[in-house]
């Protein structure tokens, strides 16, 4: 059975879609805010609307393909929009990568008003979009999902139910952050093999039957190899995609987006979103972009205050610890002095038995008159070691025959490298 299908955003994806939705059977009007779009849809048999609500009145299912979340909200929630316009039952479909917090908010409001909504992103780029071949993966209720496969199926190659409201946003999030990882790596890789002298066509054909292949090294690789870079896909929607990434992840660790929100500049009254006139996709990736270094900023200063605050502390525990160390020692060798005198006494006294015990006996007493003189002389060795002229600490009334821990070098240096390293390790975790 064939419907009328509304389409709002006929650019880079949107139109080939259009164009596949036509060829199919059904009848397709469109929207967008440059003339030469709808005139390429004319082309191909389409209708032109003039309005978001002329489109929304004529269509049994509306899709968006729109370039972010401020956009969506502005067609779908705004005046003028969608909802505004839409009959109890219509079916809008937003195949737009967005914030899957943007996603929730347009269902719950669509919810409200009997509109069904599914959040549908796709991934295959401008090449899948015109082969009629994309992944669409689709957030929304089961019935929803079946009763828009008719359209799904004619743009997309693999059609996936993969949760509730938002859960397809959160899916295409996921598939950018893998895409722009490879997409990278891709062009790391031709520059290393470049380098080497390495035939990279034949190293990029071995290089896709294994583990390194991918849709992003089938599909980009020609290219780049030949250095031809038609557009296909604007890199500030890629930003902007990362973007919703990390805004995801921040969310799900439960903390705060405190970036500044993208406002939508007027949409309908002709504003080029595709080819970054001065328009709003160019400043909100500007202001982004100011509002990253501002943040990345105020974090680098609060991981050096944190650095500093805990390099403080370590070096009081330390000179604690140091402290602590002088006294232990101090008392140790104390006791051993104590232990060498008894016994320097004891050897005394066994000495002078030894003399009374044979007074005739000159080569025992000879004997035992060194054995004093031995023992005299260890008594006068251990108290001149009390006293160390060139140890600073002797004259505060501290035994300091050992040189404090504070003041050994190998002390020092292991103290220094301690610190740096609880520095680098705090300031890693903060990270």
């Amino acid at each position: 059975m064939t419907q009328t299908v509304g389409i709002v955003g006929l650019g880079i994806m949107g139109g080939p879609m259009a164009a596949n939705l036509l060829g199919a059977g059904h009848t397709v009007i469109g929207y967008d805010s440059q003339p030469a779009a709808l005139e390429r849809l004319g082309a191909v048999g389409g209708k032109a609307a003039d309005s978001v609500a002329a489109l929304t009145t004529a269509a049994d299912v509306v899709i968006t393909m729109l370039p972010d979340s401020p956009h969506v909200e502005e067609v779908v929630l705004g005046p003028g929009g969608v909802l505004e316009n839409a009959e109890p039952g219509l079916l809008l479909i937003d195949m737009s990568t967005i914030r899957p917090d943007s996603s929730v908010k347009v269902a719950q409001e669509a919810a409200a008003r009997g509109v069904r909504v599914l959040d549908a992103p796709v991934s295959g780029g401008e090449a899948g979009a015109k082969e009629g071949s994309l992944s669409i993966m689709v957030g929304g209720e089961a019935e929803d999902v079946e009763a828009a496969r008719p359209y799904l199926d004619v743009v997309g190659g693999t059609v996936v139910h993969v949760g509730p409201a938002s859960a397809g946003q959160t899916v295409k999030a996921a598939n950018q952050l893998i895409v722009a990882g490879n997409i990278q790596l891709l062009a790391e890789a031709l520059v290393f093999l470049e380098a080497h002298g390495v035939d990279t066509e034949s190293a990029t054909a071995v290089l896709g039957g294994g583990l390194a292949g991918s849709a992003v090294l089938n599909r980009k690789a020609a290219g780049m190899r030949a250095r031809e870079f038609a557009p296909g896909f604007r890199i500030d929607l890629h930003h902007k995609d990362l973007g919703i990434v990390t805004a995801a992840a921040r969310e799900a660790a439960g903390e705060p987006d405190e970036r500044e929100p993208d406002r939508p500049a007027d949409l309908l009254a002709g504003v080029d979103q595709r080819r970054g006139h001065a328009g709003v996709g160019a400043r909100n990736a500007a202001r982004r972009r100011v509002h990253r270094r501002r943040e990345d900023q105020a974090q680098a200063e609060a991981h050096h205050e944190q650095a500093g605050e805990h390099l403080e502390g370590v070096a009081g525990i330390d000179a604690d610890a140091g402290e602590h160390d002088h006294r232990d020692g101090a008392q140790q060798h104390a006791r051993r002095d104590q232990r060498a005198r008894a016994e320097a006494r004891e050897q005394a006294g066994l000495a002078d038995r030894a003399g009374g015990h044979d007074q005739s006996d000159h080569r025992q007493e000879g004997h035992a008159r060194d054995e004093r003189r031995e023992a005299e002389g260890l008594l006068h060795v251990v108290g001149e070691e009390q006293e160390d002229p060139e140890d600073p600490g002797a004259d505060d009334g501290r035994d300091s025959r050992r040189r404090p821990r504070a003041q050994s070098p190998c002390w020092r240096a292991n103290t220094t490298t301690r610190i740096r390293f609880s520095v680098l390790t705090s300031t890693a975790i903060t990270r």
